[in-house]
């Protein structure tokens, strides 16, 4: 489970392009198909940018089938140019709603 601080920690300054590795909880979670659901709506709206165009769709499967297709759980995804428009602190709500692990990546 991530907390405000390890959250904090991974998005810094928040700058466009930034990279990022999210490890995502199990899918069988109560809330965890309106928490992944936001997510892809995050993705869609250019708030973060999946690296891989696959991810989205796998993102959905785990939300709408409430398990992972072979177990992955991890993206990599970028802040996208929307982020500043959408708000940090409602990202970060929804971050910590799904997220067991978040980490920047170089």
């Amino acid at each position: 489970m991530i907390t405000e601080r390890d959250l904090s920690e991974a998005l810094g300054n928040a700058e466009v392009g930034k990279r990022l590795r999210l490890t995502f909880y199990d899918a069988r979670a109560e809330n965890a198909a309106l928490s992944l659901r936001s997510v892809v709506a995050l993705n869609s709206a250019d708030v973060i940018r999946f690296e891989d165009w696959t991810a989205p769709v796998a993102v959905l499967c785990a939300a709408r089938e409430g398990v992972w297709d072979r177990g992955k759980r991890t993206f990599f995804v970028t802040i996208g140019p929307e982020l500043p428009s959408f708000g940090r602190t409602q990202f970060e709500m929804i971050m910590l709603g799904c997220l067991e692990k978040i980490e920047a990546v170089a």
